[in-house]
């Protein structure tokens, strides 16, 4: 598989009324975060790259427990493709459901899910994957992956379009904010009246940036990115 390019990560989420008591999902690229049931992972790459993302599953009980994973192609464009693969390398392509007997969970245990993409023709790739309990079908979790292909992939993207949107928004506890400069950037926390709150300097290029918001009142606030292409504006609402 070629070489793949990491693109622009912006993340969004949505409720769900599952539980979850049996599986956990992290994040295994960014220092192993929490992944919120529902959330959309945003990749942009060019024709001919390939694209690596990596997760964790974990059993959360003190039993060995069995799991599935189903990876749906919701839309795709021609000379595209996307599989993945659980450890210890066991590989599906789309459209197929696994069962867990042939990599099961042990008592507190995770596996590493991996996801490739291909990426073919200009256009948009989305995949829905689901992990549940086969036992009880509402212990499950949902993420989706959509790629952008466009003629030269991250190069493309302006710097608007190298942060993504607040997440949650409004929030009452901390957002998240998805960016990718390629360089050194800046962040500052402001209000409505223009008045500082936070300064924070990013120490990666590109990641999440999450910021704890329990500290600020009600209100609208400003989220500044500052990089030296220019500065881009994310508004976001705290409530209580």
């Amino acid at each position: 598989m070629k070489q793949f390019l990491l693109a622009v990560i912006f993340l969004s989420t949505a409720t769900f009324a599952s539980a979850q008591s049996f599986i956990s999902l992290t994040d295994d690229q960014q220092n192993n975060a929490s992944v919120s049931n529902g959330a959309n992972y945003y990749f942009f790459v060019a024709p001919g790259e390939s694209h690596s993302y990596y997760f964790k599953i974990t059993n959360q009980t003190s039993i060995s427990r069995d799991f599935q994973v189903e990876m749906v192609t919701l839309t795709q464009t021609a000379g595209s493709e996307e599989y993945y693969c659980l450890t210890p390398g066991l590989c599906y392509m789309p459209d197929s459901i696994i069962n867990s007997g042939e990599t099961p969970i042990g008592a507190n245990g995770t596996i590493n899910l991996e996801t490739h993409f291909y990426a073919g023709t200009f256009g948009d790739c989305i995949y829905r994957f689901t992990i549940w309990d086969p036992n009880n079908s509402a212990d499950s979790m949902q993420f989706i992956l959509h790629y952008n292909i466009s003629p030269t992939g991250v190069n493309s993207l302006s710097i608007e379009n190298a942060v993504g949107n607040p997440y949650p928004n409004p929030s009452s506890d901390k957002i998240t904010i998805g960016y990718n400069f390629g360089g050194p950037a800046a962040v500052t926390i402001s209000n409505l009246l223009g008045e500082t709150m936070a300064e924070i300097n990013l120490s990666a290029a590109a990641g999440n940036f999450a910021f704890d918001v329990t500290t600020l009142a009600a209100g609208t606030y400003y989220c500044s990115f500052k990089t030296e292409n220019g500065i881009v504006t994310r508004k976001f609402v705290v409530t209580k």
